[in-house]
């Protein structure tokens, strides 16, 4: 079966999938992480003792985020020279296709204060409107084949696709 989560480390662990070496040195990255920032200090030793919800998600902290973002963009391949796209070129519907389940959704942990992101989707539909979205696969629920159909003839047809997948939000 699928299994999304720490409670099904007992039964990987039985079926040797995880190793209880590479368990423990998991543990030991995430006390030794914690430690670091003084998690475990005493309040009144903690650094970010004085911080309050007016410190989170300051205009500042978004415009260091967002040049974190765009330091840490890869891209492993442009064959083509597809890159950039040119928005005038997919002004036609069906000239790009977007699929994948992950397209309209904002992956984060739980140090993120106020969501205000722009999903990939809702980016490129900003700057390309007359593109189709298919999201293919529901990650959380049994499969509907129509669905998955329609997001492969959509990227069959299309000039462009963006494929977007990835992990679920569970």
């Amino acid at each position: 079966g699928q299994c999304r989560s720490f409670s099904c480390l007992p039964e990987a662990l039985r079926l040797g999938a995880v190793s209880e070496t590479e368990v423990d040195r998991a543990v030991q990255r995430q006390l030794l992480a914690r430690i670091d920032v003084g998690v475990l200090d005493a309040v009144d030793e903690r650094s970010f003792a004085d911080l309050d919800q007016s410190s989170i998600n300051t205009p500042e902290n978004r415009a260091l985020a967002l040049e974190a973002a765009l330091k840490s963009i890869v891209m492993l391949k442009n064959a083509n020279k597809v890159l950039p796209l040119n928005p005038q070129s997919m002004s036609i519907p069906g000239e790009m296709a977007v699929v994948g389940p992950n397209a309209n959704v904002s992956l984060f942990g739980n140090y993120n204060g106020e969501n205000r992101a722009v999903t990939l989707l809702k980016g490129l539909q900003a700057r390309m409107p007359a593109l189709s979205y298919h999201y293919g696969v529901n990650m959380t629920a049994p499969p509907d084949q129509r669905a998955l159909l329609e997001a492969v003839e959509a990227a069959a047809n299309a000039e462009v696709t963006v494929a977007v997948m990835g992990l679920d939000q569970s």
